[in-house]
């Protein structure tokens, strides 16, 4: 009622114009009720903002948790893998290669400096939020490390070996050329000097084979054909050889078997000497054949010595002094002198008689 009352007489107030003018005066209850709205609405934001806050924060430091925990696992899988690549047969037998043994010896010891890399240890997690992301991060760079070093360590290895193949390739080349170039000469050298010719045919096939060698088991199994091909060859030689020399053998034996039988061989006694040189023999200008060579040598054992310059014996002329000087000759007490025939077909000689 008093409410009314005041606005009635408000408006009896007329302003310029002869509008009227309503007073407004604020009931005293309004600003008390105004100001604890205000204070409910700051209470309630503030105890929401610091709801969400906490709220974050824990969500915040779960997830770094989560993070270093996960991070810790990568290393572990990451070192196991780095552990399992140096193991493996691939990297354990390129180790075994030596510098002397590949084309590019960088590649041996690049593989060496890798199998030798060293790593940190893995950080354990603790601490706040930050703390436990720094580790994360660290123990993310070392799983990265460890895998990045297992790869490299298997390319290097297979470097090697590809090195040490491309070396063996290139000196397998080399000397299957210089067993095609032997074999070559002894195929030519060894024409008509072998006992079985299919030899020299098995080897000229090698050789023809070999040229179409071009990968390291090729080659290897060119090698060992030719090798095997002049050895044969060579077996075939020294065969023929030693067939050669038993052939001529055999024929010396037999020619010397026919002048110890006498055949083709007579004396000679050349005017009033006595001579035996092998072929022929004459006396007094008559030839003996080797049917009558015994009956000569019988006759030519004993001469009698001659009464005078000038004489003979058996249809024999001598001349003393020819005797005596010529073959030295010395009569025997009872006037003889005696011939001896060698058994080798050399000169005869006289020589008194006992």
């Amino acid at each position: 009622m008093n409410r009314m009352n005041d606005v009635s007489k408000a408006t009896d107030a007329t302003g310029a114009g002869g509008v009227p003018v309503v007073s407004r005066k604020r009931a005293k209850w309004v600003i008390p009720v105004a100001a604890g709205c205000a204070v409910l609405v700051l209470a309630g934001v503030g105890g929401g903002y610091a709801w969400y806050a906490h709220d974050r924060s824990v969500r915040v430091l779960a997830d770094a948790t989560e993070a270093c925990a996960s991070s810790v696992t990568k290393v572990a899988e990451a070192k196991s893998m780095w552990e399992s690549a140096l193991k493996s047969d691939e990297v354990t037998e390129a180790l075994k290669i030596t510098d002397r043994q590949v084309a590019q010896t960088r590649t041996v010891s690049a593989l060496a400096e890798t199998k030798d890399t060293s790593f940190d240890a893995v950080k354990a997690c603790s601490g706040d939020a930050d703390t436990l992301q720094g580790i994360a991060d660290t123990n993310t760079r070392l799983a990265s490390t460890y895998g990045k070093q297992a790869a490299a360590l298997k390319d290097d290895a297979r470097t090697v070996t590809e090195s040490r193949d491309a070396k063996t390739l290139t000196d397998l080349k080399a000397k299957l050329d210089g067993k095609i170039k032997t074999a070559k000469k002894l195929l030519a050298d060894s024409n008509g000097k072998v006992k079985d010719t299919k030899t020299r045919d098995t080897l000229s096939k090698a050789i023809n084979e070999a040229g179409n060698a071009k990968d390291a088991t090729t080659i290897e199994t060119a090698i060992k054909t030719l090798d095997a091909a002049t050895g044969k060859v060579n077996q075939s030689i020294d065969a023929k050889k030693k067939d050669d020399a038993a052939k001529a053998k055999a024929e010396t034996a037999k020619q010397a078997a026919t002048q110890t039988t006498g055949a083709g061989n007579t004396y000679a006694n050349t005017g009033n000497t006595y001579g035996y040189n092998g072929t022929t023999g004459s006396g007094n200008g008559t030839t003996y054949t080797s049917t009558q060579q015994a009956q000569t040598q019988q006759q030519a054992q004993t001469q009698t010595r001659p009464q005078s310059n000038g004489g003979s014996s058996n249809g024999w002329s001598y001349k003393p002094e020819d005797l005596y000087g010529t073959h030295n000759g010395t009569w025997d007490e009872n006037g003889e002198m005696c011939a001896v025939i060698p058994d080798d077909g050399t000169q005869g000689i006289f020589v008194p008689c006992d």
